[in-house]
């Protein structure tokens, strides 16, 4: 018998994907596998592309800025925090 999930919200979807997201980019610069600053340069990147694109509505690129503001935001709080693999 296959067993029943619970509905989850397209909020909590969306805040699952940002923390596992988040815990990857963390990751990857507390290794030195990539710089905080070539990760925020990416972001815009991919942001502009998107952007750019004629299938994104104005709603969409307004989303597309507050997830960059957020990724770049979070990691600049993150740098500031009391973090032993960034020193």
């Amino acid at each position: 018998m296959a067993e029943e999930r619970a509905a989850v919200t397209w909020e909590e979807l969306a805040w699952s994907n940002h923390i596992e997201q988040e815990a990857i980019v963390r990751l990857l610069i507390s290794k030195g596998l990539i710089s905080q600053t070539d990760f925020i340069e990416e972001v815009k990147q991919v942001q502009d592309q998107y952007a750019s694109r004629k299938c994104v509505s104005g709603v969409k690129r307004l989303f597309l800025q507050l997830i960059a503001y957020s990724s770049s935001h979070s990691l600049q709080m993150w740098k500031k925090a009391d973090n032993p693999y960034l020193y």
